[in-house]
């Protein structure tokens, strides 16, 4: 157990330079390059709404939206078409579905009688 703390530790400590000397390092680096702005996050320059991800978030809504009322609306029509198909039968005759259906009578029919 001991033997492996001691090789992580060598690997941890195998270094070119000491923590002191990296941190003079990029102090200087950025004084030199004039605060280094390539180095800046670009989630800096995000407006709030794109840093927070609401503009994704409301495109998912809305394609959310768009399928479950898409899907409403088909089941609407799917369902809603076969009892409209029973009602257009009963409406032809302009009677409820319980009372008979009387005869059809001709006009003409009643002419060449008369005739």
């Amino acid at each position: 157990m001991m033997a492996e703390a001691k090789r992580r530790s060598n690997v941890f400590h195998d270094q070119p330079e000491t923590p002191l000397e990296r941190a003079i390092f990029w102090v200087e680096y950025v004084m030199r390059h004039d605060g280094a702005q390539h180095l800046r996050s670009a989630a800096l320059d995000l407006h709030w709404t794109q840093e927070a991800l609401l503009d994704i978030y409301a495109v998912i809504f809305a394609v959310l939206f768009m399928i479950v009322y898409f899907d409403y609306w088909l089941m609407k029509k799917l369902c809603c078409r076969s009892k409209k198909s029973e009602n257009s039968k009963t409406e032809k005759y302009n009677v409820h579905p319980s009372k008979s259906i009387p005869k059809a009578t001709s006009s003409a029919g009643k002419k060449n009688k008369q005739m």
